[in-house]
Protein backbone atom coordinates (compact mmCIF):
# COMPACT_ATOMS: atom_id res chain seq x y z
CA UNK A 1 0.00 0.00 0.00
CA UNK A 2 1.34 3.45 -0.98
CA UNK A 3 2.32 6.10 1.53
CA UNK A 4 -0.31 8.81 1.08
CA UNK A 5 -0.50 12.54 1.58
CA UNK A 6 -3.78 14.44 1.70
CA UNK A 7 -5.05 17.98 1.18
CA UNK A 8 -8.49 18.62 2.67
CA UNK A 9 -10.92 21.16 4.04
CA UNK A 10 -11.31 20.81 7.80
CA UNK A 11 -14.11 22.10 9.96
CA UNK A 12 -14.04 20.83 13.53
CA UNK A 13 -13.88 17.05 13.33
CA UNK A 14 -15.05 17.02 9.72
CA UNK A 15 -12.46 16.62 6.95
CA UNK A 16 -13.35 16.71 3.25
CA UNK A 17 -10.45 15.38 1.18
CA UNK A 18 -9.80 17.24 -2.06
CA UNK A 19 -6.93 15.23 -3.58
CA UNK A 20 -4.27 12.76 -2.44
CA UNK A 21 -0.62 12.25 -3.28
CA UNK A 22 1.21 8.93 -3.53
CA UNK A 23 4.73 8.75 -2.03
CA UNK A 24 5.21 12.53 -2.45
CA UNK A 25 3.89 15.92 -1.36
CA UNK A 26 2.59 17.33 -4.70
CA UNK A 27 4.35 20.58 -5.48
CA UNK A 28 1.23 22.73 -6.05
CA UNK A 29 0.51 22.19 -2.34
CA UNK A 30 3.94 23.54 -1.42
CA UNK A 31 3.01 26.88 -2.97
CA UNK A 32 0.20 27.31 -0.40
CA UNK A 33 2.29 27.60 2.81
CA UNK A 34 5.32 29.45 4.18
CA UNK A 35 8.11 28.67 6.67
CA UNK A 36 6.01 29.56 9.71
CA UNK A 37 3.36 27.05 8.65
CA UNK A 38 6.02 24.33 8.46
CA UNK A 39 7.73 25.00 11.78
CA UNK A 40 4.76 24.16 14.00
CA UNK A 41 4.26 20.54 12.85
CA UNK A 42 8.03 20.08 12.80
CA UNK A 43 8.16 20.86 16.52
CA UNK A 44 5.28 18.49 17.28
CA UNK A 45 6.99 15.49 15.54
CA UNK A 46 4.23 13.04 16.41
CA UNK A 47 1.83 14.72 14.01
CA UNK A 48 2.69 16.18 10.63
CA UNK A 49 -0.47 18.18 9.87
CA UNK A 50 -0.48 21.71 8.51
CA UNK A 51 -3.59 23.85 8.91
CA UNK A 52 -4.00 27.17 7.08
CA UNK A 53 -6.71 29.77 7.24
CA UNK A 54 -8.42 30.01 3.87
CA UNK A 55 -7.39 33.66 3.50
CA UNK A 56 -3.73 32.80 4.01
CA UNK A 57 -3.92 29.90 1.58
CA UNK A 58 -5.50 32.14 -1.07
CA UNK A 59 -2.91 34.86 -0.49
CA UNK A 60 0.02 32.44 -0.81
CA UNK A 61 -1.55 30.76 -3.85
CA UNK A 62 -1.77 34.12 -5.67
CA UNK A 63 1.69 35.22 -4.54
CA UNK A 64 3.52 32.04 -5.51
CA UNK A 65 1.70 31.73 -8.85
CA UNK A 66 4.44 33.94 -10.28
CA UNK A 67 6.96 31.17 -9.53
CA UNK A 68 5.09 28.84 -11.89
CA UNK A 69 4.60 31.62 -14.42
CA UNK A 70 8.35 32.24 -14.60
CA UNK A 71 9.45 28.60 -14.66
CA UNK A 72 6.64 26.32 -15.87
CA UNK A 73 3.89 28.47 -17.42
CA UNK A 74 2.34 25.38 -19.02
CA UNK A 75 1.09 24.35 -15.58
CA UNK A 76 -0.86 27.55 -14.87
CA UNK A 77 -4.21 26.45 -16.27
CA UNK A 78 -4.31 23.33 -14.09
CA UNK A 79 -3.00 25.31 -11.10
CA UNK A 80 -5.69 27.97 -11.45
CA UNK A 81 -8.42 25.35 -11.84
CA UNK A 82 -7.10 23.54 -8.74
CA UNK A 83 -7.22 26.75 -6.65
CA UNK A 84 -10.77 27.49 -7.86
CA UNK A 85 -11.77 23.89 -7.03
CA UNK A 86 -10.56 24.36 -3.44
CA UNK A 87 -12.25 27.74 -2.99
CA UNK A 88 -15.53 26.50 -4.51
CA UNK A 89 -15.89 23.93 -1.70
CA UNK A 90 -15.01 26.19 1.22
CA UNK A 91 -17.63 26.56 3.97
CA UNK A 92 -17.75 28.96 6.88
CA UNK A 93 -15.23 27.93 9.51
CA UNK A 94 -13.14 25.79 7.14
CA UNK A 95 -9.37 25.61 7.21
CA UNK A 96 -7.16 24.06 4.55
CA UNK A 97 -5.33 21.04 5.93
CA UNK A 98 -2.37 18.95 4.78
CA UNK A 99 -1.61 15.53 6.21
CA UNK A 100 1.85 14.44 5.04
CA UNK A 101 2.87 12.19 7.93
CA UNK A 102 3.01 8.94 5.94
CA UNK A 103 5.23 10.49 3.27
CA UNK A 104 7.41 12.23 5.86
CA UNK A 105 8.07 8.90 7.58
CA UNK A 106 9.61 7.57 4.36
CA UNK A 107 12.65 9.85 4.79
CA UNK A 108 12.25 10.40 8.51
CA UNK A 109 10.49 13.42 9.97
CA UNK A 110 13.63 15.50 10.41
CA UNK A 111 14.86 14.93 6.84
CA UNK A 112 11.39 15.49 5.38
CA UNK A 113 11.06 18.75 7.30
CA UNK A 114 14.39 20.02 6.00
CA UNK A 115 13.37 19.20 2.43
CA UNK A 116 10.08 21.10 2.75
CA UNK A 117 11.82 24.13 4.26
CA UNK A 118 14.45 24.04 1.52
CA UNK A 119 11.74 23.87 -1.16
CA UNK A 120 9.87 26.78 0.37
CA UNK A 121 13.02 28.91 0.40
CA UNK A 122 13.74 28.00 -3.25
CA UNK A 123 10.21 29.07 -4.22
CA UNK A 124 10.48 32.39 -2.38
CA UNK A 125 13.89 33.11 -3.94
CA UNK A 126 12.86 31.79 -7.38
CA UNK A 127 15.66 29.20 -7.51
CA UNK A 128 14.04 26.13 -9.09
CA UNK A 129 17.41 24.34 -9.33
CA UNK A 130 17.40 24.01 -5.52
CA UNK A 131 14.05 22.22 -5.36
CA UNK A 132 13.80 18.67 -4.12
CA UNK A 133 11.49 17.88 -7.06
CA UNK A 134 11.64 18.40 -10.81
CA UNK A 135 9.48 20.97 -12.57
CA UNK A 136 10.10 19.28 -15.92
CA UNK A 137 8.04 16.21 -15.03
CA UNK A 138 5.05 15.80 -17.33
CA UNK A 139 2.61 13.94 -15.06
CA UNK A 140 1.10 16.99 -13.36
CA UNK A 141 -1.78 15.14 -11.75
CA UNK A 142 0.49 12.80 -9.82
CA UNK A 143 3.40 15.16 -9.14
CA UNK A 144 1.81 18.61 -8.87
CA UNK A 145 -1.87 18.42 -7.91
CA UNK A 146 -2.64 14.96 -6.54
CA UNK A 147 -5.36 12.50 -7.47
CA UNK A 148 -8.96 13.74 -7.02
CA UNK A 149 -10.70 10.63 -8.40
CA UNK A 150 -12.10 9.18 -5.17
CA UNK A 151 -13.12 12.50 -3.64
CA UNK A 152 -14.10 15.17 -6.17
CA UNK A 153 -17.32 13.45 -7.24
CA UNK A 154 -18.69 13.90 -3.69
CA UNK A 155 -17.97 17.65 -3.68
CA UNK A 156 -19.77 20.60 -5.25
CA UNK A 157 -20.20 20.52 -9.03
CA UNK A 158 -19.22 24.18 -9.41
CA UNK A 159 -15.60 24.47 -10.53
CA UNK A 160 -15.21 20.76 -9.87
CA UNK A 161 -11.72 19.70 -10.89
CA UNK A 162 -13.10 16.66 -12.68
CA UNK A 163 -14.73 19.00 -15.21
CA UNK A 164 -11.58 21.06 -15.72
CA UNK A 165 -10.35 21.16 -19.31
CA UNK A 166 -6.76 21.20 -18.06
CA UNK A 167 -7.42 18.18 -15.85
CA UNK A 168 -9.03 16.27 -18.72
CA UNK A 169 -6.05 17.12 -20.94
CA UNK A 170 -3.69 15.77 -18.29
CA UNK A 171 -5.80 12.63 -18.00
CA UNK A 172 -5.50 12.09 -21.76
CA UNK A 173 -1.73 12.54 -21.54
CA UNK A 174 -1.61 9.99 -18.75
CA UNK A 175 -3.75 7.58 -20.77
CA UNK A 176 -1.53 7.97 -23.83
CA UNK A 177 1.51 7.45 -21.65
CA UNK A 178 -0.08 4.36 -20.08
CA UNK A 179 -0.98 3.08 -23.56
CA UNK A 180 2.62 3.60 -24.66
CA UNK A 181 3.82 1.86 -21.53
CA UNK A 182 1.46 -1.05 -22.21
CA UNK A 183 2.65 -1.17 -25.82
CA UNK A 184 6.28 -0.96 -24.73
CA UNK A 185 5.65 -3.70 -22.19
CA UNK A 186 4.00 -5.87 -24.83
CA UNK A 187 6.93 -5.28 -27.19
CA UNK A 188 9.34 -6.03 -24.40
CA UNK A 189 7.43 -9.20 -23.53
CA UNK A 190 7.47 -10.19 -27.21
CA UNK A 191 11.23 -9.60 -27.42
CA UNK A 192 11.76 -11.50 -24.19
CA UNK A 193 9.67 -14.38 -25.51
CA UNK A 194 11.64 -14.40 -28.76
CA UNK A 195 14.86 -14.32 -26.79
CA UNK A 196 13.61 -17.15 -24.58
CA UNK A 197 12.61 -19.25 -27.60
CA UNK A 198 15.93 -18.54 -29.30
CA UNK A 199 17.81 -19.42 -26.15
CA UNK A 200 15.78 -22.61 -25.83
CA UNK A 201 16.53 -23.49 -29.45
CA UNK A 202 20.25 -22.80 -28.92
CA UNK A 203 20.20 -24.97 -25.81
CA UNK A 204 18.44 -27.70 -27.79
CA UNK A 205 21.04 -27.43 -30.56
CA UNK A 206 23.82 -27.63 -27.98
CA UNK A 207 22.14 -30.62 -26.38
CA UNK A 208 21.75 -32.32 -29.78
CA UNK A 209 25.40 -31.58 -30.56
CA UNK A 210 26.43 -33.05 -27.24
CA UNK A 211 24.35 -36.18 -27.92
CA UNK A 212 25.85 -36.45 -31.40
CA UNK A 213 29.35 -35.99 -30.01
CA UNK A 214 28.69 -38.66 -27.41
CA UNK A 215 27.35 -41.00 -30.08
CA UNK A 216 30.38 -40.36 -32.28
CA UNK A 217 32.68 -40.93 -29.32
CA UNK A 218 30.83 -44.16 -28.56
CA UNK A 219 31.13 -45.28 -32.18
CA UNK A 220 34.82 -44.41 -32.18
CA UNK A 221 35.29 -46.24 -28.91
CA UNK A 222 33.40 -49.26 -30.28
CA UNK A 223 35.55 -49.19 -33.40
CA UNK A 224 38.69 -49.06 -31.31
CA UNK A 225 37.46 -51.99 -29.24
CA UNK A 226 36.64 -53.90 -32.42
CA UNK A 227 40.05 -53.11 -33.94
CA UNK A 228 41.74 -54.24 -30.74
CA UNK A 229 39.66 -57.43 -30.71
CA UNK A 230 40.51 -58.08 -34.38
CA UNK A 231 44.19 -57.50 -33.67
CA UNK A 232 44.04 -59.86 -30.72
CA UNK A 233 42.29 -62.45 -32.85
CA UNK A 234 44.95 -62.11 -35.54
CA UNK A 235 47.71 -62.42 -32.92
CA UNK A 236 46.07 -65.54 -31.52
CA UNK A 237 45.64 -67.01 -35.00
CA UNK A 238 49.30 -66.30 -35.80
CA UNK A 239 50.32 -67.86 -32.51
CA UNK A 240 48.24 -70.92 -33.29
CA UNK A 241 49.77 -71.16 -36.77
CA UNK A 242 53.22 -70.78 -35.28
CA UNK A 243 52.48 -73.51 -32.71
CA UNK A 244 51.23 -75.80 -35.47
CA UNK A 245 54.30 -75.10 -37.56
CA UNK A 246 56.52 -75.78 -34.55
CA UNK A 247 54.74 -79.07 -33.92
CA UNK A 248 55.11 -80.00 -37.56
CA UNK A 249 58.81 -79.16 -37.55
CA UNK A 250 59.25 -81.19 -34.36
CA UNK A 251 57.49 -84.15 -35.93
CA UNK A 252 59.65 -83.90 -39.05
CA UNK A 253 62.76 -83.67 -36.89
CA UNK A 254 61.71 -86.82 -35.04
CA UNK A 255 61.14 -88.67 -38.33
CA UNK A 256 64.49 -87.53 -39.66
CA UNK A 257 66.12 -88.64 -36.46
CA UNK A 258 64.53 -92.08 -36.71
CA UNK A 259 65.60 -92.43 -40.34
CA UNK A 260 69.10 -91.26 -39.49
CA UNK A 261 69.24 -93.72 -36.63
CA UNK A 262 68.13 -96.53 -38.91
CA UNK A 263 70.64 -95.54 -41.57
CA UNK A 264 73.42 -95.39 -39.03
CA UNK A 265 72.57 -98.97 -37.90
CA UNK A 266 72.92 -100.30 -41.44
CA UNK A 267 76.22 -98.58 -41.93
CA UNK A 268 77.35 -99.99 -38.64
CA UNK A 269 76.44 -103.52 -39.76
CA UNK A 270 78.21 -103.09 -43.07
CA UNK A 271 81.32 -101.85 -41.34
CA UNK A 272 81.11 -104.75 -38.93
CA UNK A 273 80.86 -107.21 -41.79
CA UNK A 274 83.84 -105.61 -43.52
CA UNK A 275 85.90 -105.76 -40.34
CA UNK A 276 85.02 -109.44 -39.83
CA UNK A 277 85.92 -110.28 -43.38
CA UNK A 278 89.17 -108.39 -43.05
CA UNK A 279 90.00 -110.28 -39.95
CA UNK A 280 89.13 -113.51 -41.60
CA UNK A 281 91.23 -112.68 -44.63
CA UNK A 282 94.20 -111.82 -42.56
CA UNK A 283 93.96 -115.03 -40.62
CA UNK A 284 93.78 -117.11 -43.76
CA UNK A 285 96.79 -115.39 -45.24
CA UNK A 286 98.96 -116.33 -42.29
Amino acid sequence: MANRSYIYLKNGNEARILTEGAYIVPYFWQLFWDKKDLRTPILLWKKFEILLPIEKFHKNALKNRSFLEKNVPQTLQLYDDFVRYILANVKDGDMLGFDILEVAYMDGLFTASRKLLKNNQAIQENQPQKLDFSLTATNLIALAMGFPDYYASDLLPKDNILDSVAYQDELKKMQRKEDRQVQDQEEQNYLLEEERVQLQEEEQVQEDDQVQDQEEEQVQEDNQVQVYADEQTQVQEKQQVQVQENHQMLDETRVDAKENKRGNGVIYLLLLVLVIRLIFYMSAKK
